[in-house]
């Protein structure tokens, strides 16, 4: 709910994206560049498949 909270997100939207089941994620650049700079990442970290 917080980080919902800090991305101007309802919790469900979060979850959605969150969820390794839903193959429809979208989410803006203004909310990874938001996931960025909470995470202290940089937005590349976001954009990579780590599941070779």
């Amino acid at each position: 709910m917080d980080l919902a909270e800090m991305l101007e997100v309802s919790p469900e939207y979060l979850k959605r994206i969150e969820s390794p089941n839903d193959d429809k994620k979208t989410c803006s650049l203004t909310l990874l560049y938001k996931l960025s700079l909470i995470f202290n990442k940089k937005l590349d970290d976001f954009l990579v498949d780590d599941q070779k």
